[in-house]
């Protein structure tokens, strides 16, 4: 998904191709959340897979946005950031996750019924404020 979502953003630019990136992947992540079965989990999850190609975008982002001498710094907070997204999503993740076990006033609610829903809305939140800042972030054209 990568190399198509980068020829994408050469096409179309790199903020629209963000901004769908950032979006499908909220709506998957809640899709996620809501899932009853290992087949709707497995399509959420591979729909986000597919409509989500934010990784090489961003890199492609950073080096129009950066000056030669300032690309190594860049590339390492990009890396930086990245790997600090991917070890602590799964742990907030976890913590959040079945809060009808650990408080028994969401039990009998939505949070009851669909026990990953709280962390994938947390993380489906996250997206969004992703989104938002993306779309009054300036970016050369």
């Amino acid at each position: 998904a990568n190399v198509a979502w980068g020829h994408a953003s050469d096409r179309f630019g790199r903020r629209p191709v963000m901004l769908l990136g950032q979006l499908s992947l909220a709506a998957a992540t809640l899709a996620l959340g809501v899932s009853r079965s290992l087949p709707f989990a497995i399509g959420a999850r591979c729909l986000s897979g597919a409509l989500h190609g934010n990784l090489s975008v961003a890199a492609a982002a950073a080096c129009d946005v950066t000056r030669p001498a300032e690309r190594a710094r860049a590339f390492s907070l990009l890396g930086l950031v990245f790997s600090l997204a991917f070890g602590l999503g799964p742990l907030l993740g976890a913590l959040l996750s079945r809060p009808a076990a650990w408080d028994p006033a969401v039990r009998k609610s939505p949070l009851d019924t669909y026990p990953y829903l709280l962390p994938c809305a947390a993380a489906s939140a996250v997206c969004m404020c992703g989104a938002v800042s993306l779309a009054w972030l300036e970016l050369p054209p």
